[in-house]
Order: structure tokens, then sequence, then C-alpha cells
């Protein structure tokens, strides 16, 4: 579940919310977190992946990747995973990629959530990108304190 008032996502069976206050020591010492590899480590920069069971979060097993920078949970992104996505890169095919996408917006229909919209806490989007040939649910939280607020360039 996805608490757009704060920016939390509840995982059943998990004993921690995923959201802002999120620390990575709080996040490592968690039983998600023992068990969740590192992604990407370019301190002060540090990613971890970490797969949540059907009906956890989603109807379908989801992969997250949490994104720190030093203490603080900057993103996170939910990507369901299902055989019908496809097993692996010699079974991706575009129509997979934007099925899975449909399902992300699905899914966030069921439980209320706008697939697009901007929040106190930050930004949640539903997103295929074609140039990684990937889809995902992308949280974007508030950084060093600062309210979350969409980039514009002035021309």
């Amino acid at each position: 579940m996805i608490d757009v008032a704060t920016g939390n996502i509840t995982i059943h069976n998990t004993a921690i919310a995923i959201g802002p206050p999120l620390t990575r020591d709080d996040f490592l010492a968690s039983a998600l977190g023992r068990n969740a590899p590192i992604n990407v480590e370019n301190e002060s920069y540090c990613s971890y992946n970490a797969r949540i069971a059907a009906g956890d979060l989603m109807p379908l097993p989801a992969d997250l990747t949490l994104y720190f920078y030093h203490q603080q949970l900057e993103s996170l992104s939910i990507v369901a995973s299902d055989d019908r996505f496809g097993a692996s890169w010699d079974d991706w095919s575009e129509e997979k990629e934007l099925s899975r996408k449909q399902f992300h917006d699905l899914w966030l229909a069921d439980i209320a959530v706008s697939a697009n919209a901007y929040f106190l806490w930050g930004q949640l989007s539903s997103d295929y990108d074609a140039k990684s040939g990937f889809s995902a649910i992308h949280l974007r939280y508030s950084w060093k304190g600062k309210p979350w607020r969409p980039t514009t360039t002035a021309r």
C-alpha cells in the first residue's frame, strides 16, 4: 500500500514502513534490508534491491530498488515481477514491457493512487522508458530537508 499523504509504503510481513523518514541504517538493520543486495555503490550514493512476495505489496511479486544518499532515502522504484512480462532479456519485448506498465497503472488505480502526481513529500510516476526498455513505478522524495518541487526551466 502507498500512503499518498506521507509517501510511505507498507509491506505486509515487514516491520518497517519504507518512505521519507527511513534511514539507510534502519533499512539495513531490518529483515528486508539484511537480505537486500547492493545494486550500485558509489558513495555517497548507494542503492539496494529487495524482493517482495506476491500479496505483500501488490498481487504479483515485486522488486524494489531503494536509492540512498548518505542516510536519506532519496527515491524508490517498484517493478512487478512475473514471467508474463519476460523472465530475462532473452525473453524481452516492448509489448511485454508495455503490459507491465499497464499492470502498474491498474494496480495504482486499484489502490486509488494517481499514476503520475506531485505531493508534499515528492512525486510518484509510472513510466515506460523506451531507451532502457523498462517499466517501473518511481517515488522521488524531498531532498536535504527541502520540499520536493518539479524542476522548471526559464526561457
